[in-house]
């Protein structure tokens, strides 16, 4: 009905185009050591909700080739959970035959759900350089090894140092293809 209404007003976006890389927006600040505070006040329990918010933020800001599937975070998140819930149910019933099962299914859950955190932990790390336009040696490339080290804790570090190195410093992702394809660099 408004197409044929010549009084209609035009519908444009008068937004000026981004500039830069404004991702780092989509991502709040949140100070490292806090988050290691909530982390140990919920038992762990917070760094899965972290996980599963981080990998909605990073993927609005990713095109769809690079975006980290939702069955990996959401299973992430499943199995981490699930695991600390039979860990409480064990040990609050030692004595019984159900909680040593529990006990020891819980060792598999466990198993599982760290393997799953690492491996998400990788391709938000493989994403966040791309995003960063970070190579090796870089101030914001994220470390491999301090990955496996300190987990989520160290890219939430990262994230916050992003924040503070200021998005105009930032040079932008390659625009030719994925950047994985950088020959004489080896990426821990």
């Amino acid at each position: 009905m408004s197409e044929n209404n010549p009084f209609t007003p035009p519908e444009s976006n008068l937004q000026p185009p981004p500039s830069g890389h404004r991702f780092i927006h989509e991502f709040p600040r949140l100070p490292t050591l806090l988050f290691i505070g909530l982390g140990l006040l919920t038992m762990g329990l917070y760094v899965y909700a972290w996980i599963y918010t981080r990998n909605a933020m990073l993927n609005r800001c990713l095109p769809e080739a690079k975006r980290i599937p939702s069955w990996l975070s959401n299973s992430t998140v499943a199995l981490g959970v699930i695991s600390f819930g039979m860990s409480i149910f064990s040990m609050l019933t030692p004595e019984s035959n159900i909680g040593s099962s529990v006990q020891s299914a819980q060792g598999l859950f466990g198993m599982m759900s760290f393997i799953m955190t690492i491996v998400w932990l990788f391709n938000f790390r493989a994403n966040l350089n791309y995003l960063t336009g970070a190579q090796p040696g870089d101030r914001l490339w994220v470390n491999g090894i301090l990955l496996v080290l300190f987990t989520a804790y160290y890219l939430q570090y990262k994230l916050n140092q992003v924040h503070d190195f200021g998005e105009t410093d930032i040079t932008p992702p390659p625009s030719g293809g994925d950047g994985s394809s950088r020959q004489g660099h080896i990426e821990l």
